[in-house]
């Protein structure tokens, strides 16, 4: 979804990069990687992952450097959207959030991405400023 509505910014997939960026994470001690799945006798189904990492942010001159949890990727597979796997996640990641001492959590959510916000917003995430990009012509 993210790749059609913004193929200038998402990169084709690369499934030897991703398992070797998942294996880094799951060695990072910042990191929270959370998994949902569905197991059956014979077999088990992921149907959604969400990653949190513990973010600072830089001493500037205006804003204070602040510590806080970013929720950098989550999905959910579309077979069980509003079956509250989402939220099952989210809650994870602000249990792991918590225990690290963490005063809260964020998240970048795409304008175009309607179904995220109206999750977040359900979840208690507040906006907290819009981010734009405007394109120059070469």
């Amino acid at each position: 979804m993210h790749r059609t509505a913004h193929p200038e910014l998402y990169q084709e997939r690369d499934e030897t990069a991703d398992v070797a960026a998942v294996e880094q994470s799951l060695r990072d001690p910042k990191v929270g990687i959370f998994v949902a799945q569905r197991k059956t006798a014979t077999v088990s189904f992921v149907h959604g992952m969400v990653r949190v990492v513990e973010a600072r942010t830089p001493p500037g001159h205006t804003l204070a450097p602040r510590t806080f949890g970013l929720v950098d990727e989550l999905f959910v597979s579309t077979s069980v959207r509003r079956e509250r796997v989402a939220t099952l996640l989210l809650d994870a990641a602000e249990l792991w959030a918590r225990s690290r001492g963490l005063p809260a959590l964020e998240v970048t959510v795409w304008a175009f991405n309607l179904g995220a916000m109206s999750l977040y917003r359900e979840q208690g995430f507040d906006m907290l400023r819009h981010y734009m990009r405007k394109t120059l012509d070469e």
